[in-house]
């Protein structure tokens, strides 16, 4: 998040609230689930969904067009 949007952010609810702490976890785990793609071959020991996703160079260009 960019400094301006988390102070945004920070001022919307008041500290220790039940939203505050809520909007926190978000943002804290915010890119913790987060799997790049990749059109490369698996490699051993890679987990499909978990290390990364890998497409095909087709379905990527699928899923770029798609937004």
């Amino acid at each position: 998040l960019t400094k301006d949007l988390r102070q945004f952010l920070d001022g919307r609810f008041e500290k220790n609230s039940i939203d505050h702490d809520l909007q926190q976890t978000i943002r804290d785990n915010l890119y913790m689930t987060t799997v790049p793609c990749t059109t490369r071959p698996q490699r051993p020991g890679e987990i499909n969904g978990q290390d990364y996703t890998f497409l095909s160079v087709k379905d990527f260009h699928a899923l770029e067009k798609s937004g």
